[in-house]
């Protein structure tokens, strides 16, 4: 959880000087350590900078993860339609 929300403070400059390259990084630890918000939004930045082969592979994970969660069953399904 502290990756995600390190890569969110990063990414959107809450606080911090906006760093998307280092908000991205830390979004992929959380993803790595299996986030469902960790990947939607490390899959989301991929998509943002063109790297569309990135965005797909961590929008699947993402997709994997939310279906065994109900706290993000909804998103999920809006996410494994890609």
């Amino acid at each position: 959880m502290a990756c995600f929300s390190l890569g969110v403070i990063y990414f959107e400059g809450l606080g911090v000087k906006a760093n998307k390259n280092e908000g991205g990084e830390f979004l992929r630890k959380s993803c790595k350590a299996n986030s469902f918000m960790g990947c939607v939004k490390f899959a989301r930045y991929n998509q943002e900078i063109s790297n569309k082969n990135t965005a797909k592979i961590y929008f699947k994970k993402a997709c994997d993860l939310g279906k065994n969660s109900q706290n993000f069953k909804e998103i999920s399904q809006e996410i494994c339609k890609f």
